[in-house]
């Protein structure tokens, strides 16, 4: 007598794996970047009293007194009252998008660049 079969049951089909339409990427604008790295080093940002992710990979909303707009760009530093130390750099003025300028109460020398914030043209 013959040894009865087992009847072979397929495999379940596998589970879709949702697949993203669109990704969003948080860049923030490079020379904004580029200018806070610069004000933290010449602020000596080592030594400040609060830096929160300073120098993160954060978006740059996300450290300490940075205000960012829907665009990214930085629109309001407030580092008041924080140990900065130092002159100020240049590069502060290629915050091109920068409506509020916080730095009193800290021990800062030299003159904030003309060309800090929004330009405006002729009305």
């Amino acid at each position: 007598m013959d040894s009865p079969t087992k009847p072979t049951v397929p495999e379940p089909p596998p589970l879709p794996v949702p697949v993203p339409t669109r990704i969003e990427v948080e860049i923030a604008d490079p020379d904004d970047r580029d200018a806070l790295v610069t004000i933290y080093s010449a602020f000596d940002g080592p030594n400040w009293t609060h830096s929160d992710n300073w120098l993160s990979d954060l978006t740059l909303g996300a450290w300490h007194g940075v205000e960012t707009d829907d665009t990214r760009r930085v629109t309001s530093l407030k580092l008041a009252d924080n140990e900065l130390n130092g002159g100020i750099p240049p590069p502060l003025g290629r915050l091109a998008n920068l409506q509020w300028l916080g730095l009193g109460l800290n021990q800062l020398s030299g003159t904030v660049p003309p060309d800090v914030g929004p330009s405006h043209g002729p009305d």
